[in-house]
């Protein structure tokens, strides 16, 4: 059986606002109905643990990454 679902990826860099649940989910849906998406996987990144906590209560779980020094970048 073959389905014509459409998967998005969306990546959103260096988010510096807090986002409550309900407006992730109004967004996401906002997404799909626009692109006609049945599925969104999102990858946030943020400077702020405050945000990255936000986003984790809202719609996941924060991987929290060491930043590279300066001989590394």
């Amino acid at each position: 059986t073959t389905t014509d679902s459409k998967r998005l990826l969306l990546v959103i860099d260096d988010l510096r606002v807090e986002i409550e649940h309900g407006h992730l989910e109004k967004f996401q849906k906002k997404v799909k109905e626009a692109i006609g998406c049945t599925d969104i996987t999102m990858l946030v990144t943020t400077r702020s643990n405050h945000v990255a906590d936000s986003i984790a209560a809202a719609a996941g779980h924060v991987l929290n990454l060491q930043g590279l020094n300066q001989e590394e970048s």
